[in-house]
């Protein structure tokens, strides 16, 4: 008698950490090759999602390295970025599940803010320091999904192109 694949009998929960796992390391992959931490989250979800996040993104960190000046977390905004777009338009949660990735990033680490994350670092270090940041922001982010969104997230409607 064939059993079914190991994997068809594990929990639903079970299942979820490998590919949030996998979502982490290529978010982290993507930062520690070039891509600034904003653009790494938003890449790897854009990959699995197919939202076109990165169409019309112009990097406010171009000049900068990936480092933010005070801002919040460039990681946090590629995940809120990602979140947003994974939400109906007018959806009534955007408010409360971006302020759940906000409050569990600062519950984490004490702050949101770039420039506090990373006062104590050398520029060198950058990648290999908030590279924790990056994996942090997607896990977050993928939890907030899976629990929200059990049938995948909403789709913005694509409108027809006005001639």
């Amino acid at each position: 008698m064939n059993q079914p694949p190991e994997y068809a009998m594990t929990p639903p929960q079970a299942r979820a950490a490998p590919i949030r796992d996998c979502l982490a390391d290529r978010a982290v992959e993507l930062f520690m090759t070039g891509m600034n931490c904003q653009e790494a989250v938003m890449m790897t979800f854009e990959e699995v999602m197919g939202i076109g996040l990165m169409e019309d993104y112009e990097s406010p960190f171009a000049s900068r390295g990936g480092q933010a000046d005070s801002s919040i977390c460039g990681s946090l905004v590629g995940a809120t970025s990602v979140l947003l777009a994974a939400l109906a338009e007018g959806d009534d949660r955007s408010a409360h599940l971006t302020l759940e990735l906000l409050r569990g990033f600062k519950e984490k680490y004490g702050t949101i803010a770039c420039q506090n994350l990373t006062r104590t670092i050398k520029p060198s270090d950058y990648h290999a320091f908030c590279a924790q940041y990056v994996r942090s922001a997607v896990e977050s982010l993928y939890g907030i999904l899976e629990r929200n969104f059990p049938d995948g997230p909403a789709q913005a409607e694509e409108k027809p192109d006005e001639e």
